[in-house]
C-alpha cells in the first residue's frame, strides 16, 4: 500500500477443488517478491515436469497382511550368506529382502489394482441384472464376496497412504484413504525447499541447498575449538554414584527377552533410516530375524562390533513455522536404521532403573 509503515496481510490465495488436487497431487504455492504493486504474485507450480527419479525401495504396511510375506522372508533369511561378522550378515540379508521385495510390491500394486476394476465392473453387471429381473441367491452370495475382496484391497490401499501421512489420531482399519492420501500430499508440500535465503542471496537447486544446509549444521554442531575440559572424579558423593550391583546389572549380557520387550515397545508408523527398514519389519518377524539380533548384541557387549557402520543416518528438515525460507527457520531431525535405535532402546530401559535415583529432577 506504498505507506511508510506498511500494512502486511495475507490477502490473496488460491483455491482449488478435491478433485482438481487429485490430478496434480504435488502442486506447491510459493510467491515473488514485489516489485511494481504492493502484492506479492503467487506461483501455482504443478511440478508435472519434475523428471522422474529413479524409483528407491519402500517398505509397504500392507504387505505385513499377505499370507506370503512372512514365509518369503523366512526364505529369503535363510539362504545361505558368507560375510566376515554378523553386522554384514545382517546388511547382506536386508539387502536381499530389499531386492526381492520391491519387484514383488510393484507386481502386488499392479494385481490389486487390475483385480479393483474387475470387481468393480462384476458388480456394475450384478448391479444391472438386479435392475432387470433381480438376483438369485447365487448371484447375491456373489456380491458378498466381492465386496468383502474389495473392502480388502482399500484396506491395503489405506495403510498405503496412512503410513505417508503419519497422521495419529485416526485408527486403522478407518478406511480414510482419501483423508490420508490428503495428508501426505500436504506433508509433501510443506516439506518441499524450492529455495533459501541466506542475507540478501538466494539458493536455489538440490546441490546448492545441500552444500548451504551442510555447511550450516557443520558449523551449527560441530566441535568448538577449547571444548575439551576434565571432571573431577570427588564431584559426586557416593550416594550419587551407581552401586556395585546397580553397575552388574548394567553391564550384564543382554537377553533374548529384553530385548525382544524393547523392540515392541518401538512405536510404529515412525519414518525408516537409511536402510528404509521399519520396526514394523523386525516385530513382525521377530521368529526369523531374532538369532541375527543377538548376535549383534552379543558382538556389541562384547566391544567387538563396529558401531560406525549403523550409527547414520539421514538428516531431514522440518519447516518450524509457515513459509519457511531461512535454513534457521527449519528444524534438523536425523532418521536412523532401527538396529541402531533398537540398542539405544535396550540400554535406555536398563538405565530407568537407576536414572530416578541419580538424576536430580532440579
Amino acid at each position: 500500500n506504498n505507506h511508510d509503515i506498511p500494512t502486511l496481510e495475507r490477502l490473496d490465495r488460491i483455491l482449488i477443488s478435491k478433485n482438481w488436487e487429485d490430478l496434480f497431487p504435488t502442486v506447491f504455492v510459493y510467491k515473488l517478491p514485489r516489485e511494481l504493486s504492493d502484492h506479492n504474485p503467487l506461483i501455482l507450480d504443478t511440478q508435472t515436469s519434475v523428471p522422474v527419479r529413479k524409483i528407491s525401495f519402500r517398505f509397504e504396511l500392507s504387505w505385513l497382511k499377505d499370507q506370503n510375506f512372512i514365509p518369503l522372508v523366512d526364505t529369503i533369511w535363510n539362504k545361505p550368506c558368507h560375510a566376515s561378522s554378523t553386522l554384514e550378515r545382517i546388511q547382506s540379508k536386508l539387502k536381499r529382502v530389499k531386492q526381492y521385495f520391491k519387484g514383488w510390491g510393484f507386481n502386488i500394486q499392479g494385481q490389486q489394482k487390475k483385480r479393483k476394476n474387475d470387481i468393480h465392473t462384476e458388480l456394475l453387471a450384478l448391479e444391472i441384472i438386479e435392475e432387470q429381473s433381480g438376483l438369485s441367491l447365487d448371484q447375491l452370495q456373489k456380491i458378498v464376496s466381492l465386496k468383502s475382496k474389495l473392502m480388502q484391497i482399500l484396506g491395503d490401499e489405506e495403510l498405503y497412504w496412512f503410513k505417508r501421512s503419519h497422521d495419529k489420531w485416526l485408527h486403522e482399519d478407518d478406511l480414510n484413504t482419501r483423508y490420508f492420501q490428503r495428508i501426505a500430499n500436504a506433508r509433501k508440500r510443506k516439506n518441499t525447499i524450492m529455495y533459501l535465503k541466506d542475507g540478501d542471496s538466494i539458493i536455489d537447486g538440490d546441490d546448492d541447498l545441500i552444500q548451504h544446509a551442510t555447511s550450516y549444521y557443520k558449523e551449527l554442531f560441530g566441535p568448538a575449538a577449547g571444548n575439551i575440559f576434565q571432571i573431577d572424579h570427588d564431584l559426586w558423593e557416593d550416594w550419587e554414584k551407581v552401586t556395585n550391583d546397580e553397575n552388574e546389572e548394567l553391564i550384564k549380557p543382554f537377553t533374548e527377552e529384553e530385548v525382544k520387550n524393547a523392540l515392541f515397545q518401538m512405536k510404529k508408523n515412525k519414518a525408516a533410516g537409511p536402510d528404509s527398514i521399519p520396526v514394523e519389519f523386525y516385530q513382525n518377524c521377530w521368529d526369523i530375524v531374532k538369532h541375527d539380533i543377538m548376535e549383534i548384541f552379543h558382538e556389541f557387549h562384547q566391544g567387538s562390533m563396529d558401531v560406525c557402520r549403523i550409527n547414520y543416518g539421514i538428516i531431514t528438515l522440518l519447516p518450524k513455522i509457515q513459509e519457511a525460507e531461512r535454513i534457521q527457520q527449519f528444524r534438523p531431525i536425523c532418521l536412523l536404521n532401527c538396529l541402531y535405535k533398537l540398542i539405544t532402546k535396550v540400554l535406555a530401559l536398563r538405565l530407568q532403573k537407576v536414572a530416578a535415583r541419580l538424576i536430580l529432577t532440579t
